[in-house]
């Protein structure tokens, strides 16, 4: 009896430590993370990862994924958020390790909270898809109906 509730408490101490550094915590379990990070707005590889990424609105929703930008401190959602959560562009910028003069960061964060996804150069929209469909989690979700 004794060790499972040492086991339990042991479980909610890990999942409060999960919390606190995952400031996507709210959409764990729930959607997949998509987070574009550059330190220059203007450059052409940003540029055109954004709109490569906006070209496939649907199939973004169609995989439980929401996008955020950030640029100068400031993150921005770039799909329709379930619930928009107060999400501290710093507090994510540390959390995914990206540095302050990193060109480009693109991070995919699973369901479950962890980096599935790390390039510092552009991803195609067919890359990222092809990643998220051969995940257990993804192949569970289209073998059962909404």
């Amino acid at each position: 009896m004794r060790s499972v509730f040492i086991f339990i408490l042991s479980f909610f101490s890990m999942s409060i430590a999960v919390s606190q550094d995952n400031p996507f915590g709210v959409y764990q379990w729930q959607y997949r993370i998509l987070v574009i990070y550059t330190a220059d707005n203007s450059t052409d590889e940003f540029l055109g990862q954004v709109q490569e990424f906006t070209q496939n609105k649907d199939a973004f929703e169609e995989r439980d994924l929401v996008v955020f930008q950030i640029h100068n401190d400031v993150l921005v959602a770039m799909t329709k958020q379930p619930e928009m959560a107060t999400i501290n562009a710093l507090s994510v910028k540390t959390a995914l390790g990206i540095a302050k003069d990193d060109k480009l960061q693109v991070v995919l964060i699973g369901k479950d909270g962890g980096i599935k996804l790390r390039e510092s150069q552009m991803v195609s929209s067919q890359q990222l898809f092809t990643l998220i469909d051969g995940m257990p989690m993804r192949r569970s979700e289209k073998k059962t109906p909404n």
